[in-house]
């Protein structure tokens, strides 16, 4: 049972990387930069959190105060 529910959520690893290689080097995928591709090549759409400017500001923020903690030490 426990091999079954983990082959229906997991993929091979020949199709992990199939995402991946087809953004990084297909022409078809330059025709949607900057498009978020999701498993088995496919354009997703992302989350709402994802798109939340003010967020992503404050994910920003925190990076660089902890970069700059790391740097100086």
């Amino acid at each position: 049972m426990e091999r079954a529910m983990i082959k229906m959520i997991t993929h091979s690893t020949p199709m992990g990387a199939l995402t991946s290689l087809y953004a990084g080097t297909m022409p078809e995928a330059e025709k949607n930069p900057g498009a978020f591709f999701i498993p088995c090549a496919r354009i997703g759409t992302p989350s709402t959190l994802a798109e939340d400017m003010e967020l992503q500001g404050e994910f920003k923020s925190y990076l660089e105060k902890e970069i700059q903690a790391f740097e100086s030490s």
